[in-house]
């Protein structure tokens, strides 16, 4: 395979009455066209919860600026937010996500705590923007609408400081809902309602509220006055938050997205279907609280994740929790970017197709990347801490796994020498690939010399299992999913069984 055709060969062989005939010769290779990319239409809107996000305050919106600068500000603002909208999806999804703890905390909300985190992570804090600054904006955000019947008046749409006004004027293409909300004369009011419903209360952030707290931050981190505010929140998106969503975070398709499209990746985790399948009914149900609801689950959610790898102890001090999120945003970019034709596919639950995807990256997080390191750098096993990998560094890694002084090592000696570096996954298929190198003779066993042997081929991508090396990836996860991750979710499901029944 490489990387656009799969070339595979065919033998044939005769079933009768008097048992199996001999097995042809195997035919010319026969390639396979990859499959056809999906087809995927983007939403060009942005939705219209944003156009009613509280934006009182600012100077640059205040009613007693001339009229058509009013105007021009307020549809420059709407043109960056609608320039910058999925940039701003995946980054409120990440932070989001970030903040589920419990089955019950709201996956479509943001706490404090992760927008701060957010805003430390993208650079913004400086002169201009100190973290009291970051709580206060937080805490304006989020505050709710006067409850009804309090006798404080609601803003209407033509004196609020929103986009309200800007999104009848623009080209721009706004949510749906927007024009059943234009011809019912919903105005602001109807439209914050939904904004602050999405919200749950002043604890949390919703994503419109998220946005407006953008815009504010942007006033604060670039004070100048020579700035439109549009000018403002294109300059934080493009410097800042792009920068960190796309570069830093790298949440968009990857090598792998392209990947899991293979004809050899869909044969790997079609032949583990059944169990896969099981395993995600098990763990997509633990969020719900009646037997009825458990049996028509179909998706499942971070926190329900998690579980499961803390389950098969996949996390360690190269695989943690954050690993989980990446890939869990990763596989939910086109629930936020691209148009659904599932509505169950949403951007905070996981649908089997996609489970099955976060279980590859993991495997990549956990193992993979963790067994080619050897290709790549000699700090896995340098005794010594030099910066080279030598003979003394390998006898001492030798001299470890022999305790008992026979001689020579085992597969299971050298995996648990491994994993006092690497996690217990990690170290087994690094010791897999290491005893596969060198046993020729199919001893189960290595010599000195044989390990010695071994680890320089492996080092110089020679070996088998070269990261480079066509269908080693997916011969490794085949390996893994069998006899590892789901044999310890199995386990983990009968234990979660035993303690309920």
């Amino acid at each position: 395979m490489d990387g656009v055709w799969c070339g595979v060969r065919a033998r044939v062989r005769a079933y009768s009455s008097h048992g199996k005939g001999e097995w042809s010769e195997s035919s010319r290779i026969i390639k396979l066209a990859p499959p056809p990319a999906p087809s995927r239409v983007e939403i060009s809107q942005i939705p219209r919860a944003w156009l009613a996000v509280d934006l009182g305050g600012l100077s640059e919106l205040s009613e007693r600026n001339d009229a058509a600068n009013l105007a021009m500000t307020k549809e420059e603002l709407l043109h960056a937010l609608h320039e910058h909208r999925t940039v701003l999806k995946v980054a409120f999804r990440f932070y989001a996500l970030a903040g589920v703890s419990n089955v019950d905390d709201d996956p479509n909300t943001m706490t404090m705590v992760q927008f701060c985190n957010f805003v430390r992570a993208s650079g913004l804090l400086g002169p201009t923007l100190a973290p009291s600054d970051v709580d206060r904006i937080f805490l304006r955000a989020t505050r709710t609408l006067p409850p009804s019947g309090s006798g404080t008046a609601a803003p209407d749409g033509a004196s609020a400081p929103n986009l309200l006004s800007a999104a009848a004027t623009t080209s721009l293409r706004i949510g749906s809902d927007w024009k059943k909300a234009q011809s019912k004369m919903l105005g602001v009011t109807g439209l914050l309602g939904v904004a602050a419903a999405a919200g749950g209360g002043g604890a949390v952030m919703s994503q419109p509220q998220f946005v407006g707290a953008l815009v504010r931050l942007a006033a604060a981190k670039y004070p100048e006055a020579h700035f439109s505010l549009g000018d403002k929140v294109h300059k934080l998106c493009a410097s800042h938050v792009s920068e960190h969503v796309l570069d830093e975070l790298r949440l968009t398709d990857d090598e792998l997205s392209a990947r899991m499209r293979s004809h050899l990746m869909g044969a790997v985790l079609q032949n583990h279907t059944r169990p896969l399948t099981s395993i995600f009914n098990a763990y997509a149900a633990a969020d719900q609280s009646s037997a009825q609801t458990r049996r028509t689950t179909a998706t499942m959610n971070v926190r329900e994740c998690q579980e499961l790898c803390e389950d098969v102890s996949i996390f360690d001090l190269s695989c943690t929790a954050r690993d989980l999120l990446h890939a869990f945003v990763m596989v939910n970019l086109d629930d936020d970017v691209y148009e659904q034709d599932d509505a169950s596919n949403t951007p905070s639950e996981l649908i089997f197709e996609e489970f099955e995807e976060v279980v590859v990256r993991l495997f990549l997080a956990a193992v993979w990347r963790q067994a080619c390191a050897l290709q790549n750098t000699a700090s896995l096993l340098d005794q010594d801490g030099d910066g080279d990998l030598d003979d003394d560094d390998l006898d001492e890694l030798f001299d470890e796994c022999d305790a008992d002084g026979s001689g020579s090592i085992s597969l299971e000696e050298l995996a648990g020498a491994l994993g006092r570096r690497l996690n217990a996954a990690a170290a087994d298929a690094v010791a897999k690939q290491l005893v596969s190198i060198a046993d020729e003779d199919g001893s189960g066993s290595m010599s000195r010399e044989e390990l010695r042997e071994a680890v320089r081929k492996l080092a110089s991508g020679k070996g088998g299992g070269s990261e480079r090396e066509a269908g080693a990836l997916e011969r490794a996860l085949d390996s893994w999913l069998r006899e590892t991750f789901i044999p310890s979710a199995q386990k983990a499901m009968a234990k979660k069984k035993m303690k309920g029944a």
